[in-house]
């Protein structure tokens, strides 16, 4: 358990973690980053070391428990996706891009928790309208500020 805002933790968590990501690659490569007595589940799929630092270092300061992925694979073949309530996805992944993940886990009708995209770059307006179309709750670009995230989170709560 990380104490609750030591950011240097929280960092050298995320830097292990995105080390550790490409061994990780497996259906399994699930790793429970933050746990805390909050009921609150977030998935967060990603494999942008930036991203996952940023949003890792917002949602630490909330009660959130935080189940990252390193791969869209990795979520498609894991079968926690039902206990969290909000997903989050990098909108380009190392295996995929999110948009695809999205329409795959759609797909399956498997129940897809409320979904906010994170964008890498900036500009990707046609995957934006795209996820949006999708059903996405909402669509972050880059760089954002804690008070977006923090707004997104609360709409996907809220769903």
């Amino acid at each position: 358990m990380l104490p609750h805002r030591d950011s240097r933790a929280v960092k050298n968590v995320v830097f292990h973690l995105y080390h550790l990501a490409p061994k990780l690659s497996s259906p399994s490569a699930t790793r429970q980053l933050i746990t805390k007595s909050s009921d609150i589940v977030v998935s967060l799929v990603a494999s942008d070391c930036r991203v996952i630092e940023k949003i890792v270092g917002l949602l630490s300061t909330l009660d959130i428990q935080i189940i990252f992925y390193s791969s869209g694979q990795s979520l498609a073949k894991s079968h926690q996706l039902q206990h969290s309530h909000c997903l989050i996805i990098e909108t380009e992944l190392d295996d995929m891009l999110g948009v695809s993940l999205f329409k795959q886990l759609l797909s399956a009708k498997q129940g897809v928790p409320p979904t906010i995209f994170i964008t890498v770059r900036p500009g990707s307006t046609a995957e934006a309208v795209e996820a949006m179309t999708l059903g996405a709750v909402d669509y972050i670009e880059q760089p954002f500020f804690a008070r977006q995230l923090i707004s997104s989170l609360e709409l996907a709560l809220a769903a």
